[in-house]
């Protein structure tokens, strides 16, 4: 989850969670349930990156939470934690991305940095 601090301090060393409308009521490890319905696309816990191709610095189009967003999504990594509007990155109740009027998620669908995008899932002991 983004923090107010992380906001604040314009970075964020540490692993993502986020949401995608298209949730599986099947799970991954570590999960033990899922909130979706349907046989969607995503499981719970199922875990993304951004492959180190991406050069992000040379993304002129990112907006600085973006940036900040890609980034951790590239260094750490982001687990699939629930079903969401939108396909967006989880952030602290009350907290807002920069240039936010009160939303608390962080979108970025409509970056175009899919074919760099990674799948995959955590296994017991890895």
């Amino acid at each position: 989850m983004i923090t107010r601090e992380d906001w604040r301090a314009g970075r964020i060393d540490h692993a993502l969670g986020f949401g995608t409308p298209d949730n599986s009521s099947e799970h991954v490890y570590p999960a033990v349930r899922s909130d979706g319905d349907e046989r969607g696309r995503w499981r719970a816990e199922q875990f993304i990156w951004l492959d180190r191709a991406y050069d992000v610095d040379a993304d002129t189009s990112l907006l600085p939470y973006e940036r900040m967003v890609t980034k951790a999504l590239q260094e750490y990594g982001a687990f699939n934690v629930e079903n969401a509007g939108e396909f967006s990155f989880a952030s602290e109740y009350g907290s807002k991305r920069p240039g936010s009027d009160g939303d608390a998620y962080a979108p970025l669908s409509h970056i175009e940095f899919a074919k760099y995008l990674r799948v995959g899932t955590v296994t017991a002991g890895a």
